[in-house]
């Protein structure tokens, strides 16, 4: 999945879970919070995890700021 599909995803799934009770823009404000939250939850694994995960870690990590910005362009 690339990082566009990933953010339409997640968007279409807070906006159609709580259909009729947010509008378009709280969805998209909810999912941006989502991410940022992956995202420092992902900064602190970063610092603690062996050189071995590291990569992992940092592939994630870039993946889930390429689904930030898609975000914002919604």
């Amino acid at each position: 999945m690339i990082p566009k599909e990933k953010a339409e995803e997640l968007y279409n799934m807070i906006l159609y879970t709580f259909q009729g009770y947010i509008d378009e823009y709280t969805a998209k404000k909810c999912a941006l919070i989502s991410i940022d939250e992956v995202i420092t939850l992902l900064k602190n694994r970063k610092n603690n995890s062996s050189e071995d995960d590291e990569w992992k870690v940092n592939l994630n990590l870039l993946f889930m700021e390429y689904v930030k910005e898609e975000l914002e362009k919604l």
